[in-house]
């Protein structure tokens, strides 16, 4: 905060504000007097708490400056409480520093206040603005519109009573009302989509707070925003917004899309410019501008040169800004009450936050203070992809070719050489001599040289990697080496990584360097509006940026601590073709980062899935989160929905009444709020003392009746070198009961191939046309598999959750072995061997719980409503004869397995498909 320069011609001829006493408490205006006589009059930056009648009882100071300015240490307000500095000329008018600080105080909920040195005198710049009060929802009046006879069975076709989704959305309401944190398993059926979205709503409407819901799958997105929600409108009259907001690199640039398509030699597109021509045409009639809703899959390549970034972007000066697919979309998240994003996204979001120290601003999302997690099993697994770190050769020169082509010397180099002897960009003759040099010159050279490096350590490493296997050249090679100590210590780590990547981390910021002169010496460019001048420079100044990202992750690779499992890994293919390199590094325990980033952090928190528990019990999952030990997650006391603590103190809480529709607050072109009573207040950083709630559902299907689970105890065990030799026949009899309408379910691509390429083509002759995943994307394989009744579809991995196909299509599921992490994976060795330096058994404590997880995913494939009935076969015996396999049956919705020779089970599949009643067509599954 500084005095303006006109302030001292400005005097006060009246009192402008109250008496100081009724501000200030006169204990704190004798303390803020010592303090400022300490300071020799100068500037001093104070912090005040006020009571209930608005007075300042308390003050501490945090900044002494001198006779004219002092640090506005801004962000140690918090809302509720009044920032004052002092003005030794004693005069109190504010400067124009003084009101962009009070204006940044008052977006926050905070006052900003001025006196004299000898506290006297107050001149309030912004008031302080008393919290809304918290306006509890009513759980009992939001059931009845679940119950029979409510809102919800009125308007739904298909309404379907369901007990279990009323108890989840009263311990969904109890966190919000509560300030709590809820981890709920629901079972397939529950509604859970119905049961969090009720009290979001209530919750969002009543208090004027965003509620952020986070997502595993696009799938369940969709379905929200366009079924669930919408629902909700028609059935409530209640005015409300809700926006699905994605990653930016999902947008399209309408800017970036059009220069390239004009401009055919700029990024040397070549065969590629048809499917950007495509994307342009597509610009006209689409209304988001979203990958997602593109009529073909582009090439990554395309899409990328034409997506929007934050570093390719002129924002307002843009003359597309107002036509813009992803501003447009933070528009309508920064309006919306409920915001629907994806794990992914929410995690960037968090991190931005964290590094940043802002929890009340815009940071990739609006803000927001409750949050609701939805496929919450998968938050272990984005976390760490999102904290963790991947680079390789081919990143580095797919992103470098941006910058010059190697065979044909194209790229942004040449563009902008050639814009400059244009004389594009009105430049002085010893600039226009000094840009060319640059261009021209010294960064071809210095591209060429950091190439070579980046080439030359990954060919060494990849020669080191080939000479420790016996796999001979013609056959493909896929290995993962974890970096222990014991590697750390030997010439392979020194030799063949360490040196060589110095070197090429040298180069890099050698490279860097002069890429970023040009930046700074073209920047001024950038303020013109015309995007032809504008759009190379943009171009040349976001590779650039991506070069350092990828600079930054070598360092980080290079400089990993002990808490992270650094790898690397090698793919090549038969005859030594196309060999990928990769380094890799990955937190060993990510349970950190989610307790403090967002169990710590946020007002209410709310985990769901139907997978959550291993035999009924929560311990992994509140492991996966740090939240096994209640005293460093804050939380005062673990409670089933039905106990009655944490209950606010009188006064807080208006008395609960039933949704009432309000008018949105008035606001801004991108959604913050005028209305100062509709300010958020940011989560409090210390850890909010809440209690933990653990609930668990049972599904409303009926599996005992509705499935028949086979499990075949002739069959070898999968590491059996027989094994596939017996599967493949006792599946090809399966399917021809089944009559196709399968799928089958395995944990490694290898096998897969091997057992499609035997069984597709005798499956097809008998009609049952066969799907193998690759084929193409995941959605248009089970489009395919949905509309083509009678086919097999063959997938691992993404195929054993978010896959949803009710009715004929799906009545056979075959799991070929129990989903177990693929022994060797460095990231699982790692976090084996922290287990067992805690004194916990890796085995039953990571390793088979990640497994059951999965296969309880997998098994949720196949029931997906209530008049859906088929088979499920397990084809790995393990799960019966295994003192672990007890774990896995355990943790199923059925009770009812058939052990039993292949012979048996299938006489019983033959009854079981002979005897099936077809039912009605299935209600959708909310």
């Amino acid at each position: 905060m500084s005095q303006d320069d006109n302030s001292s011609t400005l005097t006060r001829t009246e009192p402008l504000d109250p008496p100081v006493d009724s501000l200030i408490h006169p204990d704190c205006q004798e303390q803020m007097r010592q303090r400022i006589d300490a300071s020799n009059g100068a500037e001093v930056f104070f912090i005040g708490r006020l009571n209930d009648r608005m007075q300042v009882t308390e003050v501490d100071y945090y900044a002494v400056g001198n006779q004219a300015a002092v640090p506005a240490l801004i962000h140690h307000v918090r809302p509720g409480e009044v920032a004052i500095h002092n003005h030794p000329s004693g005069q109190l008018e504010p400067s124009n520093a003084d009101i962009g600080v009070s204006s940044e105080l008052g977006s926050r909920g905070a006052g900003s206040w001025i006196i004299n040195n000898e506290v006297t005198e107050v001149r309030i710049v912004v008031r302080v603005f008393t919290p809304p009060k918290r306006r509890r929802i009513d759980a009992e009046k939001l059931t009845n519109w679940l119950k029979p006879g409510g809102r919800v069975a009125e308007r739904m076709d298909a309404y379907e009573n369901r007990p279990e989704q009323i108890e989840m959305l009263k311990a969904v309401a109890r966190a919000f009302n509560e300030d709590g944190v809820a981890v709920i398993e629901a079972g397939t059926g529950t509604g859970k989509s119905m049961a969090y979205l009720l009290p979001a709503l209530a919750w969002a409407v009543r208090n004027e707070e965003r509620v952020v819901i986070s997502t595993g799958t696009i799938n369940l997105q969709e379905q929200i925003l366009e079924k669930d929600l919408p629902l909700l409108q028609n059935i409530s009259d209640i005015r409300f917004s809700a926006a699905l907001l994605k990653g930016r690199g999902n947008y399209l640039s309408r800017r970036r899309a059009e220069y390239i398509r004009s401009h055919p030699n700029f990024l040397d597109m070549g065969e590629k410019q048809e499917q950007l021509d495509q994307i342009q045409t597509w610009t006209g009639p689409t209304g988001t501008g979203s990958l997602e809703d593109l009529g073909f899959s582009p090439d990554p390549d395309v899409w990328e040169k034409g997506m929007s970034e934050a570093d390719n972007c002129l924002r307002a000066r843009c003359p597309t800004y107002q036509q813009c697919f992803f501003y447009n979309a933070r528009r309508r998240a920064a309006r919306a009450q409920i915001l629907i994003v994806n794990h992914h996204l929410l995690l960037a979001d968090l991190a931005v936050r964290a590094q940043t120290d802002n929890y009340k601003h815009t940071a990739v999302l609006p803000p927001y203070s409750r949050i609701i997690i939805d496929e919450a099993h998968n938050l272990e697994e984005a976390a760490t992809g999102h904290f963790g770190l991947r680079f390789s050769r081919n990143e580095f020169f797919f992103t470098m070719r941006r910058m010059r082509h190697t065979r044909t010397g194209a790229g942004l180099l040449d563009f902008l050489t050639t814009g400059v002897q244009e004389d594009k960009y009105s430049l002085s003759p010893a600039k226009k001599d000094e840009l060319l040099r640059k261009l021209a010159l010294e960064l071809p050279e210095r591209h060429a040289r950091l190439r070579h490096l980046v080439d030359e350590a990954a060919e060494m490493l990849s020669e080191a990697l080939e000479s420790e296997t016996s796999t001979p050249l013609q056959e493909p090679l896929e290995l993962k080496k974890r970096i222990t100590s014991e590697i750390q210590n030997s010439p392979l780590w020194e030799d063949k990584v360490v040196i060589p990547l110095r070197k090429v981390l040298a180069a890099s910021r050698d490279y860097l360097e002069g890429l970023y002169s040009v930046v700074r010496q073209l920047g001024f460019l950038l303020e013109d509006n015309d995007s032809e001048i504008a759009s190379p420079i943009l171009e040349f100044r976001s590779v650039t940026h991506k070069i350092d990202q990828i600079t930054q992750k070598l360092i980080r690779f290079m400089g990993s601590s002990e808490d992270h499992c650094r790898w690397i890994e090698y793919r090549r293919r038969p005859n030594g073709r196309q060999a990928f390199l990769s380094y890799c590094s990955a937190p060993i325990d990510i349970s950190e980062h989610i307790r403090d980033q967002i169990l710590r952090r946020f007002k209410s928190v709310v985990l769901t899935s139907a997978t959550l528990t291993v035999e009924q019990k929560f311990g992994y999952f509140l492991r996966q989160i740090g939240a096994s030990d209640p005293l460093q997650l804050g939380i005062i006391g673990y409670t089933d929905p039905d106990s009655p603590v944490g209950i606010p103190e009188p006064g807080d809480i208006e008395d609960p009444d039933p949704i009432s529709p309000k008018d949105p607050p008035v606001q801004d072109e991108l959604g913050k709020p005028l209305s100062a009573t509709n300010l958020e207040e940011s989560p409090d950083p210390k850890p909010i003392a809440r209690v933990l709630t653990t609930l668990r559902l049972e599904t409303s299907f009926n599996y005992n009746r509705q499935v028949y689970v086979g499990i075949p105890m002739d069959l070898p065990e999968p590491t059996d070198q027989s094994f596939e030799g017996q599967l493949t026949p006792f599946l090809a009899d399966s399917l021809d009961l089944s009559r196709g309408r399968a799928f089958i379910l395995f944990t490694a691509y290898s096998r897969l191939n091997r057992v499609f390429d035997h069984l597709a083509p005798l499956l097809e002759k008998k009609g049952y046309p066969c799907l193998k995943q690759g084929q193409a994307s995941r959605s248009m394989l089970t489009e395919a598999f949905r509309r083509d009744i009678g086919s097999v579809l063959f997938a691992t991995s993404s195929f054993w959750e978010g896959v949803d196909v009710q009715g004929e299509s799906l009545s056979c599921l075959a799991i070929t072995r129990l989903p177990f992490r693929v022994p060797g994976e460095p990231l699982a060795e790692a976090r084996i061997e922290a287990l067992s330096k805690q004194g916990l058994d890796p085995f039953y404590n990571l390793i088979v719980p990640q497994a059951v997880i999965r296969f309880r995913q997998g098994f949720g494939r196949l029931i997906r409503s209530k008049t859906d009935r088929g088979a499920i076969l397990i084809c790995d015996r393990r799960v019966a004869t295994k003192r672990y396999g007890r774990m896995f049956l355990n943790s199923l919705p059925s009770s009812e397995f058939h052990q039993a020779p292949t012979r048996n089970i299938l006489e019983v599949l033959e009854a079981f498909y002979t005897s099936a009643d077809r039912q009605p067509e299935p209600e959708p599954v909310t």
